[in-house]
């Protein structure tokens, strides 16, 4: 989402920065409408993963043509 652009940006180098310093990160990204939650996590990985080396998230080693999925509670 284009809306988004500008956020994920900021908070990819930010979170690369923190990686760099050694800091241990848990992230979770809300979006009012869930079923776009998945994919703005995704899309901040993977702008995360351009500026750093990250692991790959568990369901990518699962399947490459994997995409996500949003969790359910209930």
């Amino acid at each position: 989402m284009e809306v988004n652009q500008t956020f994920l940006d900021t908070w990819a180098k930010q979170l690369a920065q923190w990686i760099q310093q050694g800091i241990t990160l848990y992230v979770f990204c809300h979006c009012p409408f869930e079923v776009h939650s998945p994919f703005i996590c995704l899309e901040l990985y993977q702008r995360v993963q351009a500026l750093v080396s990250i692991p790959p998230l568990p369901w990518q080693s699962e399947q490459s043509d994997a995409k996500p999925d949003q969790a359910r509670l209930f």
